[in-house]
């Protein structure tokens, strides 16, 4: 299971994808996805706040975070 945070900026936006932070999640070919500004994570929010947040939704779901990767995937790879 592979999870990513995304941040999609107004100034570059990801088509499909609302402004913000977002959460997807992927695995053996399904995905699914979740916009974090209505869990306190809106447009503006920094890093961290996304993170916790993202810790957050993920433990609901069963799933424990132990670290963060910064990484820059490519535009497919955001495709849920």
């Amino acid at each position: 299971m592979e999870y990513m945070l995304v941040h999609n900026s107004t100034q570059i936006p990801i088509a499909g994808n609302g402004q913000g932070w977002t959460l997807i999640a992927r695995y053996d070919g399904w995905c699914w996805s979740t916009a974090l500004a209505a869990r306190g994570a809106g447009a503006h929010a920094a890093v961290r706040v996304a993170q916790a947040v993202a810790v957050r939704v993920l433990a609901e779901q069963g799933v424990a975070v132990t670290s963060w990767s910064i990484v820059a995937p490519d535009t497919e790879a955001l495709d849920c």
